[in-house]
Formats: C-alpha cells, structure tokens, sequence
C-alpha cells in the first residue's frame, strides 16, 4: 500500500557463533551479503564464500559425515574451488575421504576416496597440517547438502576438520 512503511522479515537461522566462539557458515553468508549490499551498490558480490564446514572429525571411524551447505541469497548453484581438511590431532597416514551427494558413497561422486596422507602435522602454525579434498571444479553443482564419507579409518586417533569454500552462481 502507497505510504506504508516496509518491514523486514526476522532474522531466523543456525546460531551465528559455533561453541567455539567462531562465526557460523550462515552468519558469514549473512554478514558478506549485508557488506556487499552496503558496499557494492546494492547487490551481492560474487566472491569466494565458505559453502559448509565440520569440525570434530573423527578420522579413525569410517562413515558418513553430514555437511549442510548454505549458498548466498539468489544463488542457483555452486562451483568448488577449495576444500581442506585440517589436522587437529592424531595421524592421517592411511586415512582417505571422498565427497558424494548422498551417504553410503551413493549418487554423485563429487570427489573420490583420496588418500589425506598430506597431512603430516597436526594444529595451527604447523606447516602440513592441511591438505585439499576439493570436488571437481568443472562442474556447477546444487546440492544444498554433500557427504564427507571417511572410507578407510585411520586405524589411530585421528581428528580434523572439513571446511568446503567455492563460488555462488547466480
């Protein structure tokens, strides 16, 4: 109606802080359309975003592992440019993952079982606590969840985190 004032919808998604304090994946999405919005006249800025995360995995358990994806506002798909698996403790000598579209290795294979053999620290500010476990970056995807499958257990205490960063497209 002309000389109404609009509203907002209210802000309602995962909580914007994990337990650990850092920002959640909604929250960065969030915060990065809002700058874009302010900064960038109005509209969303293709850029590079953190699609999904986990932490906490153990990589001595093989298995499925959920991780919800969350794209920019607008978005139809995205294109993967880096996913890492980061050391947190243990060893990562025989353990490998694969990224799929549905568990059990089933659907689409996004990425193979690969060996994170590359790892070979573990924590912060140790070079070769990181290694890329990054689906294939031909292909323009949608799905709004993809599967961490740890196919061969480490056989050892083994923990880490997945983080899976690509690009939106519009």
């Amino acid at each position: 109606m002309a000389g109404t004032t609009p509203t907002l919808p209210p802000l309602s998604f995962a909580p914007f802080v994990n337990q650990a304090d850092i920002l959640t994946a909604p929250a960065l999405n969030f915060l990065q359309q809002l700058w874009a919005a302010a900064f960038a006249g109005g509209g969303i800025t293709p850029g590079l975003f953190l699609f999904g995360f986990l932490d906490g995995i153990n990589f001595n358990v093989a298995g499925d592992k959920t991780i919800a994806l969350t794209l920019p506002a607008g978005a139809i798909g995205w294109r993967s440019a880096l996913g890492l698996v980061f050391g947190t403790s243990g060893s990562f000598s025989t353990a490998q993952a694969g990224i799929y579209s549905l568990p059990f290795q089933q659907g689409t294979m996004l990425l193979g079982q690969t060996a994170l053999s590359g790892i070979g620290a573990t924590g912060f500010n140790a070079p070769g606590a990181v290694t890329a476990l990054t689906p294939g970056t031909t292909a323009i995807w949608n799905y709004k969840t993809v599967y961490l499958n740890v196919g061969t257990a480490q056989g050892a205490a083994s923990q880490g985190n997945f983080y899976l960063y690509g690009y939106p497209v519009y």
